[in-house]
């Protein structure tokens, strides 16, 4: 919503009559950001069309004071057009109470079951990235030989599986009315360090099989726009939780950086 003139969202709310192919097609000729004007092909039509009804339709139902099952299902619904799950498959996660999704629990299915990957990407994903404690990290060099490609090759890869992981993770602000860390691990205290204590109560509590502290730090780092910092410290790597201060300065702990 925040990319759409707002213009075009008084059409979105008031004239209901207005079809979703002629919305987007008038958002594509005045607003997108498409220097070429490339036609949209009819798949992404169709995909934006669901898009469009959803996002009318959650305007129209939802008021500030009633998060409910309606809105909760709309957001899935949303969330499913912008991750490789499907909406039936996000609701899942939601586990009594409306503060009760288990965000960790679901992407780690996300990342490890339904993005979109090649073989040898999926490899990079297990031994290169430190998410999940149930595979060894394997040096680049290593991958780069056992997958018969260059270490250059590698790097290449480990930035496209970043970019597609970090996606898929800043989507799931869209489902936080529905889960509760800020409140429960107080984020709101300054510098916060992503203990291992917290990481084994997640994984208990959501049935997050493997999550590590780095996989906590760097979900909780972008739905909550902290800068992330990783300090050795007895062999291993502690992770901080920096808040970003107005303006775009850092508030920086005492690691020397």
């Amino acid at each position: 919503m925040a990319n759409i003139h707002l213009a075009l969202q008084r059409l979105m709310i008031n004239k209901v009559n207005i079809t979703a192919r002629s919305f987007i097609l008038l958002f594509q000729r005045n607003y997108l950001d498409n220097p070429e004007r490339k036609r949209i092909n009819p798949q992404e039509l169709e995909k934006l069309s669901n898009l469009y009804e959803t996002l009318r339709l959650f305007i129209e139902t939802t008021v500030p004071k009633s998060k409910g099952k309606t809105d909760f299902k709309l957001r899935c619904k949303v969330l499913s057009d912008l991750i490789p799950m499907p909406a039936e498959e996000i609701e899942k996660f939601l586990h009594g109470g409306r503060r009760k999704f288990h965000l960790f629990g679901c992407l780690n299915e996300v990342i490890f079951e339904y993005l979109k990957l090649s073989d040898n990407k999926r490899e990079i994903l297990n031994h290169q990235f430190g998410f999940s404690d149930k595979y060894e990290r394997i040096q680049k060099s290593k991958l780069a030989k056992k997958q018969n490609i260059t270490k250059s090759s590698v790097t290449n890869a480990a930035a496209v599986i970043k970019r597609k992981t970090d996606d898929a993770i800043k989507r799931f602000k869209f489902l936080e009315p529905y889960y509760s860390y800020w409140e429960k691990y107080k984020l709101d205290r300054g510098v916060t360090e992503v203990m291992a204590e917290m990481c084994e109560r997640i994984r208990k509590e959501e049935g997050a099989d493997g999550i590590t502290p780095y996989f906590v730090a760097r979900v909780f780092a972008m739905i909550y726009n902290f800068r992330l910092h990783g300090v050795p410290s007895g062999g291993e790597v502690v992770y901080w939780l920096v808040p970003r201060k107005a303006g775009g300065q850092e508030y920086y702990a005492d690691t020397g950086e």
